[in-house]
Order: C-alpha cells, then sequence, then structure tokens
C-alpha cells in the first residue's frame, strides 16, 4: 500500500480517511485492526509532517484510538526539557474535552486495555 501511495501521493489523504473510516471503533480487538493501523503508521513514516493531520482523523472519526496513542508517541518534540509529555496532553485532552462522543470512545478505549 505504501508503494502505491507513493507513486500517487496526492492520494496519501484520502487513503489514510478511507483506512480510519472502514477500521474499527476499538482497534486492539481483531487482526484487520492490527494491520489497518499499523499500515497508517507507516504511511505516516512515509510523510511524517501528515502524521498530526492523520491523529486529527482519528478522533474526529472516533476510530483506532490505538493508532492516535502511537502517533502521538511516534511523532513527540525531542526537548527533554518539556514540562508535560505530548502524550499526557493527547490523553487529557481527549478524556476532559467537551465532546461526549469523544470522551466515551476514548474511555471505552483506556477500560478495554485495562482488562
Amino acid at each position: 500500500m505504501c508503494l502505491l501511495v507513493a507513486n500517487v501521493p496526492d492520494s496519501f489523504s484520502e487513503v489514510c480517511r478511507g483506512l480510519i473510516k472502514n477500521g474499527e471503533r476499538q482497534d486492539e480487538e481483531s487482526v484487520g485492526g492490527r494491520r489497518r493501523t499499523e499500515a497508517l503508521r507507516q504511511l505516516c513514516q512515509m510523510n511524517p509532517s501528515q502524521a498530526l493531520n492523520i491523529r486529527a482523523m482519528v478522533v474526529e472519526e472516533c476510530h483506532l484510538p490505538g493508532l492516535g496513542v502511537a502517533l502521538t508517541l511516534d511523532y513527540k518534540p525531542d526537548t527533554p526539557d518539556e514540562a508535560v509529555s505530548p502524550l499526557v496532553s493527547y490523553v487529557s485532552g481527549l478524556l476532559l474535552g467537551t465532546n461526549s462522543k469523544v470522551r466515551t470512545w476514548f474511555s471505552m478505549f483506556i477500560r478495554n486495555g485495562q482488562q
């Protein structure tokens, strides 16, 4: 898939959105979800400037929450003196935000991860 997107770079956003939209709400439960997450991470490695946009798509669609966490960990700034880590900001923003749909979706992801 990465080779196909590399040959037609204008399709990057559409391919990523399609993978996210057709993904499961909770990606940890299936082999397909893990493959989809890995494919999207590889696409973001090809085009790192779009990683945060892909993370925003994940939140917008409320699909593949593990991908949002993985992208946050993959593309964090390299400044060691930062007071709050990007992962803490991302997770607390989702859990404390005003969108109840996003809060419910992400809290279910955390709850499933604890089991």
